[in-house]
Order: structure tokens, then sequence, then C-alpha cells
């Protein structure tokens, strides 16, 4: 009984990865927004204290940069002219594109006010709540296309 169940398990899964050639890479996606966030969130309790270790602040924004680009390469990988990709796929995958240019944007400014106003804790961490709300946003919008 296990094994039939099992069969017929491992069938969905596989039914479900055929019906969107992008399944598998868009579980990369989501895993990789759950990094930045991840790290963004650890950023926005640091910047709570005012005596914040710039330098540790500098590094996990480092981090984030790093997973943030891991994203962006992600998303430029994703097929979208495969022919079993829906309507409401595609639709998604844009929005995801467009997601993750504006968490670069976020993650570029946070950096540039690191480093010119780092006495600003309560703007970098305004700038690491966005990153995160973002982050939420990606992996919505990666399980949406994901089907």
């Amino acid at each position: 009984m296990k094994t039939i169940a099992g069969v017929m398990l491992a069938g969905l899964l596989a039914g479900s990865a055929l019906a969107n050639p992008n399944a598998n890479h868009l579980d990369e996606v989501r895993s990789a927004a759950q990094k930045v966030r991840g790290e963004a969130t650890a950023l926005v309790t640091e910047l709570k204290n005012k005596n914040a270790d710039l330098s540790k602040i500098g590094e996990r924004m480092r981090v984030v940069d790093a997973h943030a680009n891991e994203l962006k390469t992600l998303i430029d990988r994703l097929d979208f002219s495969h022919r079993d990709v829906t309507v409401v796929q595609r639709d998604e995958m844009n929005r995801l594109r467009e997601l993750v240019a504006i968490l670069g944007v976020f993650v570029d400014n946070k950096q540039t006010l690191l480093t010119t106003t780092p006495q600003r804790l309560d703007l970098l961490r305004a700038h690491a709540k966005g990153i995160v709300l973002r982050c939420d946003a990606i992996e919505k919008a990666a399980a949406k296309a994901r089907g």
C-alpha cells in the first residue's frame, strides 16, 4: 500500500514538474529569496541597537548583495518561451523579474547609505525592512509562477 501511494505521489510531482518546465528553477528562486530575507531580517534586528557595529552590518550587507545577485542570475535563466508555460506563469515570471530589479535597487541604495550616512541607523533599518518585504513578494510570485 505504501509503495502504491509513493508511486502515485512521485507521478503527481513529476506531472507538476512537466506542467511547468521552470518548476525546479522557481524553487531555487524561492530559496534564494529566503536567504536574502533571512539576512535582511537579521540586519533589521542588528540595526535596532543604537550601538550597532557598522563593520558587522557592512559584512551582512555584502552577504545580502551576494544572495541578491544569485537571485538575479536565477531570474535571468528562466525560460519564458517554453511551449508549456501558461500565460499566468509567464505573467508571474515577468512580475518576478520586475520584483528582483526593484530588490536590486533597494540593495544598491542600502550599500550607498551604509557608506555615505552610516549614522542614520533608522534609515538603514527602513531599507532593510523594504528588502524583507520585496523578498516576501518574490517568494509569493515564484510560488504562483510554479503553479
